[in-house]
């Protein structure tokens, strides 16, 4: 049975890496990363929402998660590479030799682009119109419809500038190349500076927060996710006031309702994309909606990640990879050998038995993240160790099985790596956060990351390069520091 698992295992690696390999196709046969090839009719209010459906699938796909939220636990230190034990992940060695996961890396920029050319398209072919135009489109869902494009254009750009972009520099040239209008001919546009992609994503966010669906679901776009969406992107532009002001104005409005904190932590991936938790995790149903996440089920955790769970509960060097006693409860949830099922290392995605039950989907956004933001953000701002941050630390911490106010800080420096390593705890393996935190602490200069990620020679490394086939696909593109540009 061991060795019939082991063969289906490879087989599954396999296929994956030929599948991801094949997205990008021959560079003599590349169509432009910027343009929507399919079809899409808008004639009647069916299809709107049919390309609405489209657009929110686009949030669920593989291409969402490869190269980017799949690989930040192996680039943040907290997985090694399934088999291989090291990878370009681990190593944060994107040089392009030919390896498979570097056309991850060009699947998910391609993947991103495709969710803005259908933004645009929808916007394109919606926004001249008026009453009646349209068949069964009334006014307010025409203008919620351009609400929702306007929302996943952001998101998307945003993904992009984290991973392709100096995101930490608001004075870098390196930002991405922001499409807001549907591209006619070959050639894409020229790179943004960060601070104009960054005006990009806010001018979008802010546009959805007056014009999408009014309304609470966690598994589409509304004015509610666009809101918590922008305030992760205020902190990311080290806009801390701002950040916390969104922070806690949607804690405020959703505690008692709406989008509320699961009461035991491991129901938020038993209830999946149900959870009132998630403020945006998309619809997936049976296995050809899923979105595998394959790093975090198969890839073995290093001695690091280990050690950080190991150090929340006190004692060094007690944990019991069986049981899960003496880690963080957290990490005890989805890695205790005890929990595990189907074969599986990570139970923070329960892919079933049964493919014809609700499956995994991506975890873009949940509530507890804007607890985490609220508490960097208010501390950053004031420069002080407030206590209103120091609760919303302690909520997410009791949330997780520790008693109640488990952390009292007595400086910013305190402060701040608690938050960081409560978000690791609460949030990794989810949509990346483990690695954009490290990335922002070192450039803030709480951490130095060269010591945390010895891998870590040039700090070029920790942006992706673009690929061949993207800058063979838009001579415009300027490669991205340290990188070759091989055209």
């Amino acid at each position: 049975m061991k060795t019939i698992y082991s063969k289906i295992m490879m087989w599954a690696l396999l296929v994956g890496v030929v599948t991801s390999c094949s997205t990008v196709g021959d560079i003599e046969e590349l169509e432009p990363y910027y343009q929507f090839t399919e079809g899409t009719a808008y004639s009647t209010g069916d299809k709107v929402e049919q390309a609405l459906n489209g657009i929110h699938a686009g949030w669920r796909s593989w291409g969402s998660a490869v190269g980017g939220a799949s690989n930040a636990w192996k680039m943040a230190g907290l997985y090694e590479a399934f088999y291989f034990k090291h990878d370009q992940m681990t190593d944060l060695d994107f040089q392009y030799d030919g390896r498979p996961w570097i056309n991850n890396i060009g699947t998910r920029y391609d993947q991103m682009y495709k969710i803005i050319s259908r933004s645009n398209y929808l916007i394109k072919n919606l926004k001249d119109k008026k009453e009646g135009d349209i068949p069964n489109l009334t006014e307010q869902r025409r203008i919620e419809a351009i609400g929702i494009a306007h929302i996943s254009r952001a998101l998307a750009h945003f993904d992009l500038l984290c991973y392709f972009g100096q995101h930490y520099d608001l004075n870098s040239e390196y930002g991405i190349a922001i499409v807001e209008e549907v591209i006619q001919g070959s050639e894409g546009p020229a790179r943004s500076s960060v601070a104009q992609s960054y005006e990009s994503v806010i001018k979008d966010l802010e546009y959805g927060m007056q014009n999408a669906p009014d309304e609470i679901d966690g598994n589409r776009f509304t004015r509610s996710s666009a809101k918590a969406f922008l305030a992760r992107v205020l902190l990311f532009k080290k806009d801390y006031a701002g950040a916390a002001k969104h922070a806690s104005e949607f804690i405020a409005t959703y505690k008692d309702s709406g989008y509320i904190l699961e009461s035991v932590y491991g129901d938020v991936f038993r209830n999946g994309y149900n959870s009132k938790e998630f403020i945006f995790c998309p619809y997936a149903f049976k296995y050809s909606e899923s979105s595998y996440a394959w790093g975090p089920s198969w890839d073995p955790v290093t001695d690091m990640f280990k050690k950080i769970v190991d150090e929340q509960v006190g004692a060094a060097d007690d944990g019991n990879d069986v049981s899960g006693e003496g880690y963080d409860p957290r990490y005890s949830y989805a890695h205790a050998i005890d929990s595990l099922k189907n074969g599986l290392r990570c139970m923070k995605y329960p892919q079933p038995e049964d493919f014809d039950v609700p499956d995994n989907s991506n975890y873009v956004m949940r509530l507890a993240e804007l607890y985490l933001i609220y508490a960097e953000a208010k501390t950053r701002e004031t420069n002080a160790v407030d206590q209103t941050a120091i609760d919303m630390l302690n909520t997410i911490s009791e949330r997780a099985g520790y008693g109640a106010n488990r952390h009292n800080p007595t400086t910013v420096a305190e402060m701040l790596n608690l938050v960081r390593i409560e978000k690791l705890c609460e949030l990794w393996a989810e949509w990346g956060t483990e690695y954009h935190d490290m990335v922002r602490y070192h450039f803030h200069g709480d951490i130095d990351i060269k010591v945390l990620r010895p891998v870590v020679k040039n700090e070029w490394q920790l942006t992706y390069p673009l690929t061949k086939e993207v800058l063979f696909g838009n001579p415009n593109l300027v490669q991205n520091p340290g990188y070759p540009d091989e055209r």
